[in-house]
């Protein structure tokens, strides 16, 4: 007959902590495994840089090479190994310093002279910027409308630049000068003209020679050598505007 051992408490009570430590082992491993499973994501997630799974994450890091670092700018990175091709493809040193020299600095001062290209360039700008003002650049603007505003008065007998005319004739006795008072006048504006002079005698047809002696902005004062009676001399005086 066969012999049927039984274990003791102590033994039971061991294999029964046993499998609970299973138990938790297992449930830990599975929530760790789920964690990493949604971590991982799947194929499905779309590509972002907030994104929160491995997908979501490697899927933009390849939409960016894919996008940004195309054919074409791979081709451009390749000829940079162009530029160390060989030495004797660059410029010398000389050459490179002969046209820092030239170029300058932004901080050369401007000058009509200047000897840098910061220099002449910042010389014009103020030329500009001082010289050629926002006033000027609007008389230029004008231009135009102001010829054409003149060709429109010429046409039509314009404005004229005369601002008065006043004629007139001093007539002489034995006085030697005679002092006419004309209507008020800018005497810086005008021009005087003696004219139609006429003799009374023979005797000084020689010495009608008159002349203006004083001009103020109303009066004219006109001289005549050895004058008589009956001696006339016509006057003119044309106030411009």
């Amino acid at each position: 007959m066969a012999t049927i051992n039984i274990a003791n408490e102590s033994t039971v009570q061991e294999v029964k902590q046993n499998t609970e430590t299973i138990k938790t082992d297992a449930a830990a491993a599975k929530s760790a495994a789920e964690t990493a499973s949604a971590w991982m994501g799947s194929s499905n997630n779309v590509g972002s840089a907030s994104g929160t799974t491995l997908f979501a994450l490697i899927k933009y890091i390849v939409s960016m090479f894919s996008g940004y670092y195309t054919t074409t700018r791979a081709a451009l990175l390749d000829k940079l190994s162009n530029l160390d091709t060989t030495v004797s493809s660059r410029a010398s040193q000389t050459t490179a310093d002969n046209i820092n020299t030239n170029v300058g600095a932004s901080g050369n001062t401007a000058s009509s002279s200047g000897t840098t290209l910061f220099a002449l360039i910042k010389y014009l700008v103020s030329m500009f910027t001082g010289t050629w003002t926002t006033t000027r650049a609007a008389l230029i603007d004008t231009i135009n409308a102001n010829v054409a505003t003149v060709k429109a008065q010429t046409a039509t007998g314009g404005t004229s630049v005369i601002k008065s005319i006043q004629r007139g004739t001093v007539a002489f006795n034995s006085a030697d000068s005679v002092a006419v008072t004309i209507s008020s006048v800018n005497t810086s504006k005008c021009d005087i003209t003696l004219y139609g002079s006429t003799y009374s005698s023979s005797n000084n047809a020689h010495q009608l020679n008159p002349y203006v002696d004083t001009f103020s902005s109303t009066s004219l004062k006109i001289p005549l050598i050895r004058a008589s009676n009956g001696d006339t001399v016509g006057y003119q005086i044309v106030e411009f505007y």
